[in-house]
């Protein structure tokens, strides 16, 4: 709930954010709405756990009973509903691609240099047995600071790292498997969740 927070406070304030000299400030034309979930009898419990949970974080949620859901939303079928999440403050959506624009803009102003091409490939690094960093699954520590990328006319760039984040949308599954994630042990077993249509 606090990464919500302040989710929706850095955008908010992403015209000073990601202001910079000589560019017009971003409009990420933000709708400041709150989602509606649905919830069947079976998960209902569940999602009252939930809700303490989230408010007692110092999220506004509402529940809504299916006479109230009936109320505020008239036209929605509720055949099946035991109740509804609705939450009241820090939800809604932007348009993605001003704050992409801003992201890459004010990190250039501050020195960042973009390299054009594709991750293909990673390489990894296996502690010697001797050393003793083990994973949680008690097997030898894989790491990885180097990015295999191909630029154009083929040409290979290894990009070296000290931290490294996969932010490829869709393309993220094949790129984690490059690195053992879904197919790996511990947790890396669990496969990344996304993938293209």
């Amino acid at each position: 709930m606090a990464l919500a927070r302040e989710g929706a406070n850095y955008l908010r304030k992403a015209k000073d954010n990601l202001s910079f000299i000589g560019v017009e400030p971003l409009d990420l034309q933000y709708q400041p709405q709150g989602f509606l979930i649905l919830v069947e009898e079976e998960r209902a419990e569940r999602f009252f756990e939930y809700h303490k949970i989230q408010t007692a974080s110092g999220a506004f949620i509402e529940l809504l009973s299916p006479p109230m859901l009936e109320q505020k939303v008239p036209w929605l079928d509720l055949e099946g509903v035991a109740l509804g999440s609705l939450g009241l403050q820090d939800e809604g959506w932007i348009n993605p691609y001003p704050l992409l624009a801003g992201l890459k803009g004010k990190a250039e102003f501050l020195g960042v240099q973009f390299v054009e091409g594709e991750v293909f490939d990673f390489n990894t690094r296996f502690y010697k047995e001797t050393a003793g960093y083990r994973d949680e699954c008690g097997d030898v520590k894989e790491t990885c600071h180097h990015a295999l990328v191909r630029l154009a006319h083929d040409k290979i760039y290894q990009l070296d790292f000290t931290k490294g984040f996969l932010c490829a949308g869709a393309e993220n599954a094949a790129l984690s498997k490059r690195l053992g994630i879904g197919i790996g042990q511990g947790m890396r077993r669990i496969p990344y969740p996304v993938v293209p249509k």
